[in-house]
């Protein structure tokens, strides 16, 4: 049964890819129009063939004049092929049943480069906890290349898929080269400053403890070193009253 419909998933893949319609962009009819050069067509046709000369089957699709190409999928690539660790310039599909959700994430992650993926579920929780174990830039839940026109919407990758992110919050800060400035006041000798010694390194024990999250560490805090805090506040102060 579970062959049965592996088998009727990607018959259904391979039917919806032959209905997509090649042709000039312009037309309304077109579903799929040119890649950007001949190169890109000639780069996914090498990739396209020495997966099927290294086993896989080609289901449907290819070149076609120029630079169309329509769209293949494919299924039995093997792991090792230049189609699974590459990034393929056009609408090139590979299917791979796996036995388990943890081995599809495995088997996705081992892809080098990491621009986007698209996880199909119903659960949203379970699709975003899938989403965040995929090694990718971008992954889209329910839908396949969210518009990179989206001003509000970072668009990058990861490995070798990209150089930093487009588009955002994130994209502008790229853009600044930021500055720590940082102000001492002109009296007194601040209490991180050299030389150090037991008393101060207590100190920063008792600072740490007293944030801790956790009451055993405050309760340590207050019980053993809170003495040496309020010992090198005092040295502070008084270091402070004789540069006046």
């Amino acid at each position: 049964m579970r062959q049965r419909g592996v088998e009727q998933a990607r018959a259904g893949r391979v039917a919806a890819a032959r209905a997509l319609p090649v042709g000039d962009p312009r037309d309304p009819a077109t579903s799929i129009g040119p890649l950007v050069s001949r190169d890109r067509a000639q780069r996914v046709a090498e990739l396209v063939d020495d997966a099927v000369a290294a086993g896989a089957t080609l289901h449907c699709g290819g070149p076609a004049e120029g630079p169309w190409y329509a769209p293949a999928v494919l299924s039995g690539v093997p792991s090792d092929a230049r189609l699974t660790r590459e990034e393929v310039p056009g609408p090139v599909l590979v299917v791979e049943a796996v036995a388990t959700e943890e081995a599809a994430i495995a088997r996705a992650n081992e892809v080098d480069p990491g621009l986007g993926a698209s996880v199909w579920t119903a659960d949203r929780y379970k699709g975003a906890r899938i989403a965040r174990e995929l090694r990718v830039g971008m992954v889209w839940m329910n839908d396949h290349l969210v518009a990179p026109s989206a001003p509000q919407v970072p668009w990058g990758g990861i490995g070798r898929a990209g150089i930093g992110r487009t588009r955002g919050a994130i994209a502008l800060r790229t853009c600044a080269e930021p500055k720590a400035v940082t102000w001492d006041p002109p009296i007194g000798r601040p209490a991180w400053w050299f030389p150090y010694d037991a008393h101060l390194a207590r100190a920063v024990r008792a600072v740490a403890g007293l944030r801790s999250a956790r009451d055993a560490d405050r309760e340590r805090a207050l019980r053993e070193d809170t003495l040496q805090l309020l010992r090198v506040t005092g040295r502070w102060l008084r270091a402070m009253r004789r540069r006046r």
